[in-house]
Order: C-alpha cells, then structure tokens, then sequence
C-alpha cells in the first residue's frame, strides 16, 4: 500500500506544470466559486500542483468576503483543496499517509452532499464531480 502510495505522488509531482491566468472574477460570489471549482477540477485532470495552488489560493477569501452565504457543501472547497494539496506533499511515514487518506475522504463526501442553487444551476454538478475525482484519488492512493 505504501509503496503505491508514493508511486502515484511521484507520478503527479513529475508533471510538468504551467501558472494560470488571473481569475475573471466579476459576476458574483457563485460565479468566482464556479470559476475555483473549474480550475480545481482541471488541476486533479492534469495533476497540476502549480494550477491547484493557483486556484485554491483565494477559495477562502472567496467563501468569505464574497458577499454570498455559501451552502456548508461549497464552503467545502476549502478543505478539498488543503486535502488535495497534502496529496501532493511528499509523505514521510505511514500515519501521514493515513491523515491524507482520510482527508481526502471527508473532503469528497463533504463537497458530494451538493445541491442545485438557484444562483447557479451547475455549481452542484462541479461539486459532484469534484468528489468523485477525490473519491478516484483516493482509491488510487490509499487502496
């Protein structure tokens, strides 16, 4: 188990990655949580650290000075990207390995308990999606 473990951090760290552009943040607090959960879902496609830390770097802000009162399943963002960012850090012993399995764990059932806004319609589809991508990495890394 341990050493898959670290075969598949390997595997991620080695991709090479790219910085993003700046965030087109007008349009609202859903829009800009849209705009984070877009990105982080392409970060986990293409196992970008760099896109991951660029997209998850002003979720909190984002949740907070946004002006909008997120559901608990989008405030949720948050921990998926700490516990999608532990997955990238290199893993010195097996009971860090058993923090992140189970980070990775709370954060997709968290974000997966999405449902349909009214603000915006496909915020719950992103949020679904995002957990069974976590729920993949997860069973990949900690099987």
């Amino acid at each position: 188990m341990r050493h898959r473990f670290f075969a598949i951090l390997a595997l991620l760290v080695a991709i090479p990655g790219t910085a993003c552009a700046a965030p087109m943040q007008d349009g609202g607090g859903w829009r800009m949580w849209e705009y984070r959960a877009d990105g982080l879902m392409k970060a986990i496609e293409t196992a970008n650290l760099n896109l991951l830390d660029a997209h998850c770097s002003d979720v909190g802000r984002v949740l907070t000075r946004s002006g909008v009162k997120f559901p608990a399943w989008a405030q949720s963002l948050r921990p998926a990207c700490a516990a999608l960012r532990n997955l990238f850090e290199p893993v010195g012993d097996l009971r860090r390995v058993r923090i992140v399995c189970r980070n990775l764990k709370q954060a997709g059932k968290e974000i997966g308990r999405a449902r349909e806004v009214a603000e915006a319609p496909e915020a719950d589809d992103r949020a679904r999606q995002i957990s069974a991508m976590i729920a993949q990495l997860r069973k990949d890394a900690c099987s």
